[in-house]
């Protein structure tokens, strides 16, 4: 009897401390989680549930001149996310930096609201961030990350930008001078600040995930040193070597290619183009390239470089497809963005540009444009040349020091600091 009743105590006991064990656990995990949002348990391990499911994150760096087209973009996602027949399983993270504290929207396929004014975040920041800042665009990645894991994930970057060019410190000329993004660090709308090099970008990324695709929804960012520099990042770089439309993409028609399970960076292409392909006072170039071929392509470059040293050098091209001409906008404190396919047809023979041409339709993904462009430099439609527009840029390297007068950036070291320019160009 005695061995019984002592059994029976011992198995009370063992259920007492059993309870314990659990209330202590509970509370500690409840204590350590409240609130935390940038503490956010690991992905659940993979399942069914994200079979083809997507996460695109859509990183708006917009303290600066762009803040009024936050709203009417979020309102264009927000339809394009109900009537574009999405899976359960994709998500659309939004990130907000404006003049008010950075935010981030979750959007599903399910959301029926359809005003941004109306629409919760899902996180507030407590104080306001560097969004031009690579670090913390690595930090919003792993947020995304932990908080809506995915099978494959995309990533929209939309603000200002200037393609390869490095950040510069020079306050005087900053506002026209940035490499992607512009944050004013005092929530205005003013055009000075912050702003995100391309090789900072390139290993934040990298480090973290290879995206499906990286689309900018920004100005100049199709070229060839930012394609390069991207190799490792993405499987896709989708942009416009040019300067975009001020409205931008119109969300509500490409949110579907956004989520397209194959061929997405294509679709996009197309989605961006029939926007503007009928439109009086805009138009578009717009391309997607295929980074992860790029080793071979600069490969096959510098064969072509080698062989022909003298033919690419600027003063002997003429009458090259060009999104932004130094030479008659010198005040803007930008240099040159030839067209690739431009400089490869002016310095190749017919046979040996056909040669190239076949070389480079391997990167090109997706190539569209219409027959004009608007550029704010200088305030008018500029012609096309579909002959020498291959939808990507590439900067020719001018070894004296004097050709950019005005420019406290010294583009020749500039260009050589990148991984294409360097590969490239730097040839004994």
């Amino acid at each position: 009897m005695k061995n019984s009743l002592r059994s029976v105590v011992s198995k009370f006991m063992n259920m007492v401390v059993a309870m314990l064990v659990c209330i202590v656990a509970t509370t500690s995990f409840f204590s350590c989680s409240k609130d935390e949002e940038n503490d956010a348990p690991n992905p659940p391990y993979y399942d069914e549930s994200m079979a083809d499911s997507r996460t695109v994150l859509v990183y708006m760096v917009a303290e600066n001149s762009l803040a009024s087209y936050t709203a009417s973009d979020i309102n264009e996602m927000l339809y394009g996310m109900r009537y574009s027949h999405l899976k359960p399983g994709d998500n659309l993270v939004v990130y907000v930096d404006d003049t008010d504290k950075p935010r981030i929207y979750n959007i599903t396929p399910k959301d029926t609201i359809l005003n941004a004014f109306t629409l919760k975040p899902e996180y507030t920041y407590s104080e306001d961030k560097n969004s031009a800042d690579a670090n913390h665009l690595g930090e919003v990645i792993d947020y995304v990350k932990r908080k809506h894991p995915a099978e494959s994930y995309g990533l929209v970057l939309w603000s200002h930008g200037s393609g390869w060019i490095p950040d510069n410190n020079n306050i005087a000329i900053k506002s026209k001078h940035r490499a992607f993004g512009l944050d004013n660090n005092n929530n205005t709308t003013y055009n000075s600040g912050n702003q995100m090099n391309i090789s900072d970008m390139a290993r934040c990324i990298e480090s973290r995930i290879k995206f499906e695709y990286i689309f900018f929804d920004a100005c100049f960012m199709q070229c060839i040193e930012l394609d390069y520099e991207l190799r490792n990042a993405t499987k896709y770089v989708v942009a416009s070597p040019a300067e975009i439309p001020g409205p931008g993409a119109d969300y509500r028609s490409t949110m579907s290619a956004l989520f397209k399970a194959d061929s997405s960076a294509y679709a996009i292409v197309d989605a961006y183009y029939k926007t503007y392909v009928n439109d009086a006072d805009y138009g578009v170039i717009i391309s997607s390239v295929e980074v992860a071929k790029l080793d071979n392509f600069l490969a096959y470059m510098k064969n072509v470089v080698r062989k022909h040293p003298d033919s690419f050098l600027p003063a002997t091209l003429k009458n090259i497809q060009n999104y932004f001409d130094y030479s008659i906008y010198s005040s803007q404190k930008m240099p040159d963005f030839l067209d690739i396919k431009g400089i490869a047809a002016s310095a190749l023979s017919e046979t040996e540009y056909a040669e190239w041409n076949y070389e480079y339709s391997k990167i090109i993904d997706n190539c569209k444009f219409t027959q004009y462009w608007y550029s704010r430099y200088p305030n008018m439609r500029l012609s096309v040349d579909a002959e020498q527009c291959g939808g990507v840029s590439m900067f020719l390297p001018i070894p004296h020091r004097y050709w950019y007068l005005g420019m406290s950036l010294d583009v020749y070291e500039a260009i050589m600091n990148t991984d294409w320019g360097r590969e490239l160009w730097s040839i004994e």
